[in-house]
């Protein structure tokens, strides 16, 4: 590692006052992109590859047309959903037939997985009158539900009939934490979204309060005739950050010009497109994608982070390859070591300035990712 160079700025600046040029020094930042020289493969996830896959996808499945680069690296960025077989498609559609984790043994005799639902492909079919209810063991999730984490549960749900529809969490280890959800169901068989459809819904997101006691709960059994569709059942974790990630340090000498980063506006942009392989094998398509910058102190601490989220149904659902950026004007320490990270890059996919309630599971493809700078923030 080397000391950090004295700053050219300062150095310009103080000629500039001795023989009064006008030499614009920023112009050196014109149209550079600072992060030209790094690959996709240089960003990192912030989780395991339990809760999020980041995967190389080939052109020829994702297409290029729009792209600035047709061999530009593409990605695929994905929460996962930690219920296996959360859509019903991998399994055999039957009366009786149940993916892992539900559990049928107070359910009417023709509950189970069709195919032809009204939501979309296979979906779990449930006919429950009083004293039935059909349950899904949370435990079965991909990280086995881990205690004292929360979890945010989502599904799209069709009725046989317009009425009031039950569902619970509950803690069967005598706990006594039981969370009911009813929505009233204005039209029959129309798909709804839980909760986002339901304005009587005002917590989704649930705490593992004991290991193996969790379960979810369609029908309470004192209630008459529930009858319909569940399907896109999913759960993903809701109390950590989930996106990838790169830090970019003050100087490096494969950078272009090898600039250094210095205060001032950035703009951080990158191509988004949908991903094919949503709507098939357990994959849902993102519905909004979250861009974050910070600039980073010596010790690797970031400053509040700019964020900004894009809602797919505000870019015809990403249907193409799709830039999207964010600006954001940044206080750069000059570091004592050069080669110190100090802008941190982020990329999301769902609404991180929602909160929890932006989490969902979904993938979006990523290309060209780019960095440039603007003392004035005219780019």
């Amino acid at each position: 590692m080397k000391k950090t160079h004295l700053t050219i700025v300062t150095l310009f600046s103080f000629m500039a006052l001795l023989t009064g040029c006008s030499y614009d020094y920023f112009t050196r930042y014109d149209s550079k992109d600072l992060i030209q020289h790094l690959s996709l493969a240089d960003w990192t996830l912030s989780v395991s590859t339990t809760y999020m896959d980041y995967s190389t996808v080939t052109a020829a499945v994702a297409g290029t047309s729009g792209l600035p680069d047709a061999a530009a690296a593409i990605y695929r960025i994905e929460n996962l959903n930690l219920v296996p077989d959360g859509d019903f498609e991998a399994t055999t559609p039957d009366t009786n037939s149940f993916p892992a984790g539900w559990d049928n043994s107070n359910a009417d005799a023709g509950d189970g997985v069709e195919s032809g639902s009204p939501i979309d492909g296979q979906a779990l079919r449930f006919d429950e009158g009083i004293g039935e209810y059909l349950t899904y063991d949370v435990n079965t999730i991909s990280d086995g539900a881990i205690t004292d984490s929360n979890y945010l549960l989502r599904f799209d749900l069709s009725g046989d009939n317009t009425g009031n529809y039950y569902f619970r969490i509950e803690d069967t280890s005598g706990s006594g934490n039981v969370t009911t959800y009813s929505a009233n169901l204005l039209q029959k068989d129309t798909v709804f979204s839980f909760p986002s459809d339901f304005s009587s819904i005002s917590l989704t997101e649930f705490l593992i309060h004991t290991a193996d006691s969790e379960i979810f709960q369609i029908n309470l059994s004192d209630v008459t005739l529930q009858a319909g569709y569940i399907d896109n059942f999913r759960i993903v974790k809701s109390d950590q950050d989930q996106n990838i990630s790169i830090e970019i340090p003050y100087y490096d000498e494969s950078r272009v010009d090898s600039l250094d980063l210095i205060s001032g506006w950035y703009r951080f942009s990158v191509r988004v497109k949908a991903d094919p392989n949503a709507g098939v094998s357990n994959t849902f398509a993102a519905d909004a994608v979250s861009l974050s910058i910070s600039s980073l102190d010596d010790e690797g601490l970031a400053s509040r982070a700019n964020s900004l989220a894009f809602s797919a149904s505000d870019y015809s659902s990403f249907s193409e390859w799709t830039e999207i950026y964010i600006d954001a004007e940044l206080q750069i320490t000059v570091p004592y070591w050069e080669d110190t990270a100090v802008i941190k890059l982020q990329i999301s996919p769902g609404d991180i300035t929602a909160g929890a309630s932006g989490i969902d599971s979904g993938s979006i493809l990523v290309s060209t990712p780019e960095l440039y700078y603007s003392p004035d923030s005219e780019f």
